[in-house]
């Protein structure tokens, strides 16, 4: 199972660290000094995690997801996970949204400043935890990973499963994208794997890819499903 958690804030001023007394600890990452003890969860923190803008910190536990506000390291946001463990808690790009894993192979999308549940995104066998989760750089996709050993990646604007990666014989730990959003790197004993993602391009790239390869051009109707293209279609009238 996976113990601790460790964060880095975006601008390196910072280091959060979770342990197994139930407190997530903030350290001066220059000077190695302790700023501050976070309140104590009911059981140990798994994970920590920064909002992109620096201005938020997540902390998971097998109880609760906290989210902290960085400027005074207050609580503004708390939950709890449906009895299952939570493992894990990664914001979205834009701070709106945080997903955690969990023990149950699911993993939940919370508006966490309403700390209301978004939607479940399920996959796989019960009882695999999901341990690894991150989004790509502009945030319109998000991979998770755990002990069922395949790697699920996900539309964050539907919350649809796009496709999954395999190869892995033991659980997954931890997962990421390439800078330039291509690629899924995956580590787990005994090996770290890179993934080719072509449907982790750019949605230009993935129509010209398309255009290569279909037979026909997609019409109105497919354009604003799968492209998500605010257009106006035509309004077919069946003939009497």
């Amino acid at each position: 199972m996976p113990r601790g958690g460790i964060a880095y804030s975006p601008d390196g001023k910072y280091l959060v660290t979770g342990h197994s007394d139930f407190t997530a600890r903030v350290w001066n990452s220059q000077m190695g000094e302790k700023i501050v003890e976070l309140d104590k969860h009911i059981k140990e923190v798994n994970g920590a995690h920064f909002s992109a803008d620096g201005k938020f910190l997540v902390t998971t536990s097998y109880d609760t997801a906290r989210v902290y506000q960085v400027s005074d390291w207050k609580i503004i946001s708390e939950w709890s996970s449906f009895g299952d463990h939570m493992y894990t808690g990664v914001f979205s790009p834009d701070s709106q949204y945080i997903i955690t894993g969990s023990n149950s192979q699911i993993a939940r999308v919370w508006d966490w400043r309403k700390r209301q549940l978004v939607t479940e995104l399920k996959s796989g066998r019960p009882r695999f935890e999901i341990s690894a989760i991150a989004f790509n750089r502009d945030g319109s996709l998000v991979v998770t990973a755990g002990a069922e050993r395949v790697l699920s990646l996900w539309d964050a604007r539907t919350w649809q499963l796009i496709t999954t990666f395999a190869g892995h014989y033991y659980p997954i730990r931890s997962v990421g994208f390439s800078p330039d959003g291509k690629c899924i790197v995956s580590g787990g004993d005994p090996f770290t794997l890179i993934h080719t993602c072509q449907v982790c391009a750019p949605i230009k790239d993935l129509v010209d890819l398309a255009r290569q390869r279909a037979t026909r051009d997609l019409t109105c109707i497919e354009r604003r499903t799968y492209l998500h293209q605010t257009i106006e279609c035509p309004t077919v009238i069946p003939r009497p």
